[in-house]
């Protein structure tokens, strides 16, 4: 397991002082663990039902098409770019599912996505302290809350999380337009996250530096923000 762990971690970019370290190494077995045994019952109840039929019946809408096939409007409160992050792992969950008859392999698909957006997340933590490596191993990696949130209560809130840290990286290395577009996706996997845009566009106007950057910065915000609208103009 340490081999297989060791080269996930490799191929996302984590450095070597992170992904080498104990502390890092059992963080991420347990989170495995958790993924492989842990069912929390809102993924099970609302989640992955929803994402199962978008990947079953392929709509522009699959909102609408969830409903109209008796769906609740509870299971799936989130944006399209949240859904199209869950697809590849549980589309992967689906088929295997498909072929073995076991439907956990669409939970555990679904559970998938979230820990690559967890990974992500402490890759672009990294990216922006990367002087503390091991506090942030400790600060985040090992936090009670983001490990309750995401594994055992179930929520996907890391997503968006993580498209909102992107923008922070993209946005230190004066790459307007990409922050921009990172943060417009992460208002569209979860609109909560327009919290952050007050504070982003404060520190554009403050800083006379960066304020030929607030241009690009909107064009890229408004591009993120398209799959959120036309998800709002369906009929």
């Amino acid at each position: 397991m340490a081999l297989s762990i060791d080269s996930l971690s490799t191929k996302i970019g984590l450095p070597k002082s992170i992904r080498r370290s104990p502390v890092f190494l059992v963080g991420l077995a347990l989170r495995l663990l958790l993924i492989a045994f842990l069912a929390p019952q809102i993924q099970q109840t609302w989640f992955v039902p929803f994402v199962e039929h978008a990947i079953a019946h392929p709509s522009i809408d699959p909102w609408t098409t969830f409903l109209d096939d008796g769906g609740t409007p509870l299971a799936y409160p989130y944006g399209p770019v949240m859904l199209i992050a869950h697809l590849p792992t549980l589309a992967i969950g689906w088929l295997l599912a498909a072929v073995s008859d076991q439907t956990v392999f669409l939970a555990i698909g679904f559970r998938a996505s979230l820990l690559l957006a967890d990974l992500a997340a402490l890759l672009l933590l990294n990216r922006l302290f990367p002087q503390h490596p091991r506090k942030l191993l400790w600060l985040y990696w090992w936090s009670p809350i983001a490990l309750y949130v995401t594994y055992w209560n179930g929520q996907t809130d890391i997503i968006p999380i993580a498209l909102l840290l992107a923008s922070l990286v993209l946005l230190r290395d004066l790459r307007a337009r990409a922050s921009g577009l990172a943060l417009g996706l992460s208002l569209s996997a979860k609109f909560s996250m327009l919290l952050a845009v007050p504070f982003l566009a404060i520190y554009l106007w403050r800083n006379k530096r960066l304020r030929n950057l607030q241009t690009p910065f909107a064009i890229g915000l408004a591009i993120g923000l398209i799959p959120q609208a036309l998800c709002l103009l369906s009929p």
